[in-house]
């Protein structure tokens, strides 16, 4: 099992603690080099709202799954939270297949 020694736990909150403040501190640049000037308060704002209603979905999703697989005693069974893994894991590569395929399109395009 993945998630039974502590240090498991530190190690994998640290990877996803890098990679989530390494896409949350570009997406501001990013966004910045995407829409006219007039329009980056309130672009950069709707990305804040648009992460907090996915973080807050996203939550909402894995409670629901966890609490459809108690274990013995009510607590969180590791067939819940192995499911909350893959479920977020699919949907990481789910999402990564798509951004690959909008930067190849957008470069066939920029090289017509």
């Amino acid at each position: 099992m993945l998630h039974s020694a502590l240090w498991e736990i530190l190690l994998s909150m640290l990877v996803f603690g890098i990679g989530m403040g390494a896409s949350y501190a570009a997406m501001p640049a990013l966004i910045a080099r995407s829409v006219a000037a007039q329009e980056l308060g309130s672009s950069v704002s709707f990305n804040q709202v648009l992460r907090t209603v996915g973080s807050s979905c996203g939550t909402a999703i894995s409670a629901a799954i966890i609490a459809t697989h108690p274990g013995l005693l009510g607590e969180a069974s590791p067939e819940g939270i192995n499911m909350t893994f893959l479920l977020g894991a699919l949907l990481c590569i789910v999402l990564g297949a798509a951004l690959l395929a909008d930067s190849a399109r957008r470069r066939l395009r920029k090289n017509r």
